[in-house]
């Protein structure tokens, strides 16, 4: 698992998941804790509040670009330029 940690170096993130029990699991929490990631607790966490998930948007966007005129991912470096060039 590559961590916010690589990419944040100043510690400036917060890991927000959604309400998937994986994302909540004890392993995955363990995980989060020894890589001192910062997430939101899943008490803490609203269960369908769209302007919450701003990222929800960015995803749907994404996709509708990604799969205009029927375009079909062969893999993932396919779909990394895609994007790169979108």
């Amino acid at each position: 698992m590559c961590t916010s940690t690589e990419y944040h170096h100043n510690g400036n993130y917060l890991f927000w998941p959604d309400l998937a029990s994986a994302h909540y699991s004890n392993l995955v929490k363990e995980r989060l804790h020894e890589k001192n990631v910062p997430f939101v607790a899943r008490q803490d966490n609203p269960p369908n509040v769209p302007q919450a998930r701003s990222i929800e948007t960015v995803w749907a966007l994404l996709e509708r670009k990604v799969y205009e005129n029927s375009w079909e991912v062969k893999n993932l470096d396919a779909l990394a330029r895609w994007i790169k060039q979108k």
